[in-house]
């Protein structure tokens, strides 16, 4: 499986299309202005063919993995305000906020 990776810091790695409040370096597509969950209502985003982030706005955000049979179970990750995480291509992930998040869903523009 395909390790994510989480970017600490406060700049992104990735562009925010037309979004000046965030720092960027390379280009990206915006699939939704803003997604909220609460406490209670896990979301499971579905794999993909290409990247996507997660850069959290408000709250925390709880992130894993789905598991595969004969690997090691995933990492669980807690997303903080301005903290992404990337979601490699192929790989589907639970989701939940703890107790409320509010963030942003990028993905990898279409070649």
């Amino acid at each position: 499986m395909t390790a994510l990776t989480m970017n600490w810091g406060q700049e992104s790695s990735i562009g925010c299309g037309r979004s000046p409040e965030l720092s960027c370096k390379s280009s990206a597509r915006r699939v939704s202005p803003l997604w909220r969950l609460t406490s209670g209502q896990p979301r499971r985003l579905r794999a993909s063919r290409g990247a996507r982030w997660l850069r959290l706005r408000e709250g925390e955000l709880w992130v894993t993995a789905d598991g595969r049979p004969g690997e090691p179970p995933p990492e669980d990750w807690w997303l903080s305000p301005g903290q992404t995480l990337r979601v490699p291509p192929g790989t589907s992930v639970l989701m939940e906020g703890w107790p409320t998040a509010s963030f942003e869903l990028l993905e990898e523009p279409s070649a």
